[in-house]
């Protein structure tokens, strides 16, 4: 079948237009964003699966190092890493949050 201007009329084209722009937005909106930030995270400490950005609140500064919350570690800060997005970035074993810390990234801070 052949598509022309009089296949839908100008009502149903656009709906059908604000459809496909909706669902577009939604999926653009929905997509999960820890995937992008994989793009920049070392290979010795994500594995592709292990990183993922946490709240400001889960790592506090202490006289010892970074404290992840938690799990109660300590992260001396020789070994956090610069966070290049600015954000802080916590990668565990297996990627599960109460997993032993393999990599922290704080903003700006760290070596």
């Amino acid at each position: 079948m052949r598509w022309t201007s009089s296949t839908f009329s100008t009502s149903e084209a656009n709906a059908a237009r604000a459809a496909l722009l909706a669902t577009s937005i939604a999926a653009a909106i929905l997509a999960p964003q820890p995937a992008a930030a994989h793009s920049w995270y070392p290979w010795s400490c994500c594995s592709d699966r292990d990183c993922k950005p946490v709240e400001a609140t889960a790592v506090r500064f202490t006289e010892a190092g970074w404290l992840i919350e938690r799990t109660g570690e300590t992260i001396p800060f020789e070994k956090a890493r610069v966070s290049p997005d600015g954000r802080y970035h916590i990668c565990s074993a297996g990627g599960n949050p109460d997993g032993r810390t393999i990599c922290l990234f704080t903003p700006g801070t760290g070596s």
